[in-house]
């Protein structure tokens, strides 16, 4: 993304994304790679983005959204620096995933824009033999 000097937001940086999708565009089967690709730049997956797309692949957006929507890895909406990710299934539950979230939610600070860190609770083992539960954090997610 490319900052705008006159507002300090960020601005989509569409020819980015084109350079993605020209990368792609001839694979069958490439949307998940596509979308990787995008939220690998802007850290998530913008709207405009999912536009794009979907008029470059001759795709609704509906059908690019529910693919984002369905995966867990796919984010809409802009995190923080650093993304943790706790597990919540119910092996991860009974044995004190709640008491490592509330450990997490003290430690989170937010910032004027965004926090530096994002909480992301899902419903399955992040590779623990033993069910205990645990937290994954990534860098960009």
């Amino acid at each position: 993304m490319k900052e705008n000097n006159s507002n300090k937001a960020t601005v989509l940086d569409m020819e980015e994304i084109k350079h993605i999708l020209e990368k792609y565009k001839a694979q069958k089967g490439s949307l998940i790679s596509i979308l990787q690709a995008v939220q690998e730049i802007h850290n998530y997956i913008p709207q405009e983005a999912v536009q794009l797309i979907a008029d470059e692949l001759g795709l609704k957006p509906a059908k690019i959204m529910g693919v984002v929507t369905f995966y867990t890895q796919f984010r809409t909406e802009p995190i923080g620096k650093h993304l943790i990710m706790l597990c919540q299934g119910t092996a991860c539950h009974v044995n004190g995933s709640t008491d490592i979230e509330a450990a997490i939610g003290l430690a989170m600070k937010p910032t004027a824009n965004l926090p530096q860190r994002a909480l992301r609770k899902f419903s399955r083992i992040l590779s623990s033999a033993k069910g205990e539960p645990h937290e994954n954090t990534s860098g960009r997610g």
